[in-house]
């Protein structure tokens, strides 16, 4: 059952539990009145998400407590959404007649409650009354306008609310938003009655409070205090209750089987009468209480009819079941706690708990909105059928679920295996199937996943990715879809290895015998001899456009052989025929064409260097110049 929000009428019944939006507010101050007084009242500015108003914090809350019969600010109501709700102790609440009404006026009040003076006139305010009344009696109020009569028709009349007051709590509104001129009966019920006016500005009114004799309908006097035989009918207009001594009866009739009603003191009401005595109620009964039958109760009619109340069965081991109407007219069975059966307005029957079917038997489709729990095996004639993307669980961490695509995808908890000894197959003609590949290996355990391919051809063939690994080590290498092989471990070849396309190697490689190269070597970083072994590198490293250095670490040395056939293998060049640049000592003399600037900015001038200044034509040895004749 979807969560609603319901629209509120100010003044109309609320439905205890049921969420509502208040409409916009004339004024902030209003007042909840319920016949049950232990209500709560639940009022927020943000929009409750579900019936349970989970996102609703206690910061949310404009107004949570027990407000019956008390002001209330809603202020906020003025200019924003106020949504509401109504709990308290169940099952009273259910059956009280609740509702919230604006008062006509803005809270807080004015800054002051004057004392009225009887014939005074006064405007727009508070006024104390409560010296021109006494609790426990019935008054009448009017206002009268400035130089106007009782009965003189006014186009703008005043607003009037009557409110009774016990320190700083309003406990009762006696009279709600009276317009005009007319007299309003009431009984002051409160330590402080207060009368409030609304009017135009500028108008003065005066307060006329009378107190109510009740005499008899041949017009003799009345007095409260002593017995009276009344030969008219009385007519009670707007009071407020009719309050009997403990015991003391009201009798309906006369004689020994006349019916009495009476209060205990005790909370109770007690209906009774003689042998012969009997109640018969010929008009519809509301009863907002719940109901003790000592004996059977009989319904002549076959229909019995609530409204969105419950009926309640109480079993002797303190549980109970309950049927229960919702606000929308859904109808619930079950325990009080919630679950069981419902049905819906529309017919459809939904079960919030287990059902437990005795061969059933469904005539035609049946759609269950939640889990399935079979304790027996499961027998499907035709198959079963689940939407292409939907999960079938086996187990809680196995998952089986079809693609758009017709594709089937299996997965399960991270690091366990699909199990089968099942031999894969593929049908290649109506009778006859083609064995594609096993996954059982001797070495699974090990090497990890093992294909064996055995078809027409005989190979082994990849149309996805797939990743070999062991178990130990991980990954392989990866077979991509097109055909790409990347290898993360050592690789080992055996026997001869061809390539019709270009390799690409993204780390070292180590080759442990001859490397035979048919074409030419084209290397974009160096190449480093000697390395591998420990001994001293020489690295040969391009640094410009036909420009190779050569450098090697200390103690490395080149030699160059002739070939075999031409000087039997002796060095053409030995180390110690080579010069490199940290040779150039005594021994040698080293020629260097400069400049004449740069020759003068060297800082230290070799003596064993013959500089030669183009631009001057000078020689130098060293620092000396030569001279000429």
């Amino acid at each position: 059952m979807a969560f609603e929000i319901l629209d509120y009428q100010l003044g109309n019944a609320i439905t205890a539990g049921v969420t509502y939006k208040l409409p916009t507010l004339s004024h902030s101050a209003v007042v909840v009145s319920s016949t049950y007084q232990d209500v709560i009242l639940e009022v927020v500015n943000n929009e409750p998400t579900d019936e349970k108003w989970s996102n609703i914090t206690d910061p949310d809350y404009v107004v949570k407590g027990n407000v019956i019969s008390t002001m209330l600010e809603l202020e906020q109501g003025k200019d924003m959404e106020l949504y509401f709700r109504v709990t308290g102790k169940a099952p009273a609440v259910q059956y009280a007649t609740i509702a919230i009404r604006e008062l006509g006026f803005d809270y807080p009040a004015p800054p002051a409650i004057a004392t009225y003076v009887q014939g005074s006139y006064v405007g727009s305010g508070y006024h104390d009354i409560s010296g021109l009344v006494s609790p426990g009696n019935v008054y009448t109020l009017s206002a009268v306008a400035e130089g106007q009569e009782v009965d003189t028709p006014r186009t703008t009349q005043p607003v009037i609310n009557i409110m009774g007051v016990n320190g700083t709590k309003v406990i009762s509104v006696m009279r709600e938003a009276q317009q005009g001129s007319a007299q309003f009966p009431f009984v002051p019920d409160s330590d402080k009655t207060v009368v409030h006016l609304s009017a135009p500005e500028g108008v003065k009114y005066v307060l006329t409070v009378q107190k109510v004799n009740f005499g008899s309908a041949s017009g003799g006097s009345f007095d409260p205090t002593q017995d009276a035989d009344v030969t008219g009918t009385w007519s009670f207009s707007n009071v407020s209750g009719l309050t009997m001594k403990d015991e003391a009866p009201i009798l309906l009739g006369q004689g020994d089987n006349a019916l009495k009603i009476h209060g205990t003191g005790a909370g109770k009401a007690v209906i009774e009468g003689g042998n012969a005595t009997e109640l018969d109620v010929a008009v519809p009964v509301n009863l907002q209480e719940p109901i003790t039958a000592q004996d059977t109760l009989t319904f002549d009619n076959t229909t019995i009819t609530t409204f969105r109340n419950n009926i309640t069965f109480n079993s002797p081991n303190n549980t109970s079941l309950r049927i229960a109407q919702s606000a929308n007219g859904d109808l619930h069975f079950g325990p009080t706690t919630g679950g069981g059966l419902t049905i819906g307005t529309n017919g459809v029957v939904s079960l919030s708990n287990y059902a437990y079917l005795k061969g059933a038997t469904f005539e035609s489709a049946v759609t269950i909105g939640s889990t399935i729990t079979v304790a027996g095996g499961a027998t499907f004639d035709r198959g079963i059928m689940v939407p292409e993307t939907a999960i079938s669980y086996f187990g809680p961490k196995t998952q089986v679920q079809g693609t758009e695509a017709g594709g089937l995808m299996i997965t399960g908890h991270p690091g366990e295996a699909l199990e089968t000894n099942l031999v894969f197959t593929k049908k290649v003609s109506p009778d006859q199937t083609t064995r594609i590949f096993d996954i059982t290996h001797t070495t699974v355990d090990r090497y990890g996943f093992y294909l064996q391919y055995i078809s027409n051809n005989g190979y082994l063939q990849f149309y996805n990715k797939y990743n070999l690994g062991s178990v130990s080590d991980n990954l392989v290498f990866t077979m991509e879809p097109l055909g790409q092989l990347n290898f993360q471990k050592q690789v080992t070849f055996k026997g001869p290895t061809s390539a019709t396309n270009a390799f690409t190697f993204g780390n070292t490689i180590t080759v442990a015998g001859l490397a035979t190269l048919s074409g030419h070597a084209k290397i974009k970083g160096h190449i480093g001899l000697g390395a591998t072994d420990g001994s001293a590198e020489i690295n040969f490293t391009p640094v410009a456009t036909n420009q190779l250095s050569v450098l090697g670490d200390q103690g490395a040395h080149v030699d160059i052989y002739t070939p075999p056939e031409a000087s039997a293998g002796a060095p053409l060049a030995a180390k110690d025929k080579l010069l490199t640049q940290g040779e150039c000592d005594a021994r040698y003399v080293l020629f260097v064409q400069t400049t004449q600037a740069d020759y003068d900015g060297l800082a230290v001038k070799n003596p064993g260097t013959i500089y030669h200044t183009q631009d001057t034509g000078i020689f130098y040895i060293g620092d000396k110049q030569l001279t000429t004749a």
